[in-house]
């Protein structure tokens, strides 16, 4: 009978465990998501350097501010204003291609733009210091 108890509060704990880490997972990627979002509608407004003054220092050492401003600006000329976005997926990734090994989220929309039914638009958030912050940002 001990020994049944035993088992049963050793099971209960670790599904306790495996439900708190899929709650913490959820709540990393509604964050990282929420910050996407936000530097996205930030171009949208074609507030350029707000968004990159937002962005991580990593953005800021791969890209230097009038360049990223000057690339984004010319890309949303040729593709126009985004009307409608849509989180297609989130995903968990430890390693990025020139960036150092973190914890990041890349974070993939499919938007309907002016002049192109279905861009993606690609962001790559880390989280620095307990903050989730854009290091990268593409829309193709």
């Amino acid at each position: 009978m001990i020994r049944t108890s035993k088992i049963v509060i050793i099971i209960t704990l670790c599904l306790s465990c495996l439900l708190n880490f899929t709650c913490s997972a959820e709540t990393f990627s509604s964050q990282a998501i929420a910050i996407a979002e936000t530097f996205s509608t930030t171009i949208d407004a074609q507030n350029y350097q707000a968004a990159y003054q937002s962005g991580s220092k990593l953005l800021h050492l791969t890209s230097p501010e009038d360049q990223w401003i000057s690339e984004t600006e010319r890309t949303r000329e040729v593709l126009g204003t985004a009307l409608q976005r849509k989180l297609k997926a989130v995903k968990s990734i430890s390693t990025y291609p020139g960036l150092p090994d973190g914890e990041y989220m890349l974070v993939y929309f499919e938007t309907k733009m002016e002049h192109k039914e279905k861009a993606a638009e690609v962001l790559l958030v880390a989280q620095i210091n307990g903050a989730w912050i854009v290091c990268s940002y593409h829309l193709k």
